[in-house]
């Protein structure tokens, strides 16, 4: 939680001097192995939350600016119980469904947990299945768009690149939250070209890689310490767990192997 929280307040704290004295290394991040998204997110909700603070005349402690930060984790987290409702309901038409799945994910004790304190995992976990939600939106529209009449084709063109776009963008947010999210690129990449949306593919893939550029410019500024940071994650532990290390390279690929069978 500090790793997040406190940079949010210093950089509440220090935006003023970083803007007028263009003094932006200070929002150099000590680690790549968590991205920038969920800080910079904080970040702009806590300055907001000074601002008011002080024009109202409002005394604030450290801790105020921590139940303030939980509380925005915990919105974060409760878009995925639309976002699942949504998904369930336009993959299977089913109302009983989509709520029954809606149910399940508000009552997961993982993510009740996860929703007490700030973390990347619930940023995370919203911005991948949002991202679905519109990926599925884009599939099951190219399927119709083939039945409405020609002189449609621009609207629903439209509309079609318009859920792609959105879906790049929240998987650009998931990346720029965590590295690994790029796990499921694959699934990304295998809808599109099922379609043969080529042009779609190379549009989605730059709109995922400005999305991470913008949300965390250091990575890009500094590429060979993000590659190195990123390969040294990838293919070690940070810690021991039972006195084993796993330095497979392929530990997160079989993890997620496990996990989906």
């Amino acid at each position: 939680e500090p790793e997040f929280v406190e940079f949010a307040i210093k950089y509440t704290f220090d935006i003023k001097d970083v803007i007028t004295n263009n003094n932006w290394y200070k929002l150099i991040p000590l680690s790549y192995v968590y991205g920038t998204v969920p800080t910079y997110i904080l970040t702009f909700f806590t300055i907001i939350f000074v601002q008011i603070s002080q024009v109202v005349g409002f005394t604030f402690e450290k801790i105020d600016i921590y139940v303030l930060n939980r509380s925005i984790n915990l919105f974060v987290g409760i878009l995925m119980v639309p976002a699942i409702y949504f998904l369930v309901l336009k993959m299977f038409k089913n109302k009983l469904s989509a709520g029954l799945s809606a149910i399940l994910v508000l009552l997961n004790w993982k993510l009740i947990v996860h929703s007490h304190y700030v973390n990347a995992d619930l940023f995370l976990s919203s911005f991948v299945l949002i991202s679905f939600l519109f990926l599925f939106l884009y599939f099951n529209f190219t399927q119709d768009s083939l039945q409405k009449s020609t002189n449609k084709f621009t609207k629903n063109f439209s509309e079609q690149s318009m859920f792609l776009i959105l879906s790049a963008i929240f998987v650009g947010l998931s990346v720029g939250t965590k590295v690994t999210s790029l796990l499921t690129i694959f699934l990304y990449w295998l809808v599109i070209l099922s379609k043969k949306d080529f042009r779609g593919f190379f549009a989605f893939n730059f709109i995922i890689f400005g999305t991470f550029a913008v949300t965390n410019p250091f990575s890009i500024l500094f590429i060979q310490d993000f590659v190195y940071r990123v390969y040294s994650m990838s293919t070690k532990e940070a810690g021991m767990v039972f006195d084993s290390v796993d330095y497979g390279v392929f530990k997160y690929f079989w993890a997620l192997i496990d996990m989906v069978t």
